[in-house]
C-alpha cells in the first residue's frame, strides 16, 4: 500500500518538475535561436533542425545561452548571477530525477510515513539513496518557476 503512494508521489512530483526542465530547455532555444535569427520561422527552424533534443544536450544549451547573456547582456548577467546558479542546478537535478530508481524498500517506506520523504537510487544495493524531502521537492519546483518566469521576461527583451 505505502508503495504504490511513494511510486505515486514520486511520478506526480519527478513529472511537475521533469515538464518545468522542458520548459526552462525551450525558452533557452529560443533565446539562443531568436539571437542569430530574428526572423521567427526561422528560428523555429533553427530549434527544429538544431537546438533540438536530438542534437544539443542541456547543458550546451545552458552553457551557450550564459555565455550569450555575458556577451551581449552583461549587465543582465551580473545580476542574474543567482538564477543562473539555479539554472546550473536544475539541471543537475532534472538529471538525478529523470534517471534515479525509486527507492520502496522498508526503510523508504518508514520515512515516507514519517515525514513524506522519497528516495532515489542509482542500484540499490551499491549506491546511497538520495533522500528528497517535501520542502526540497518545493525548493527545487520554486527555483525552477522562478527560472521559468525569468527567461520570459528576458524573452520578452
Amino acid at each position: 500500500m505505502y508503495q504504490e503512494n511513494i511510486l505515486k508521489k514520486a511520478a506526480f512530483l519527478r513529472g511537475g518538475f521533469i515538464n518545468r526542465s522542458a520548459i526552462i530547455e525551450k525558452l533557452m532555444e529560443w533565446y539562443i535561436s531568436y539571437h542569430f535569427c530574428q526572423d521567427l520561422v526561422r528560428s523555429y527552424e533553427m530549434i527544429d533542425f538544431l537546438l533540438g533534443d536530438r542534437f544539443v544536450s542541456f547543458e550546451s544549451k545552458r552553457s551557450a545561452f550564459e555565455l550569450l547573456l555575458k556577451t551581449h547582456k552583461k549587465s543582465e548577467w551580473q545580476k542574474s548571477k543567482d538564477i543562473l546558479s539555479k539554472l546550473t542546478s536544475i539541471q543537475t537535478e532534472r538529471n538525478r530525477l529523470a534517471h534515479l530508481t525509486v527507492l520502496v524498500d522498508n526503510e523508504a517506506v518508514d520515512k515516507f510515513k514519517h515525514d513524506g520523504s522519497i528516495a532515489f537510487v542509482k542500484f540499490k544495493e551499491k549506491t546511497e539513496p538520495l533522500w528528497y524531502s517535501v520542502d526540497r521537492m518545493v525548493e527545487i519546483m520554486s527555483d525552477a518557476d522562478d527560472i521559468i518566469n525569468w527567461l520570459t521576461e528576458l524573452n520578452k527583451l
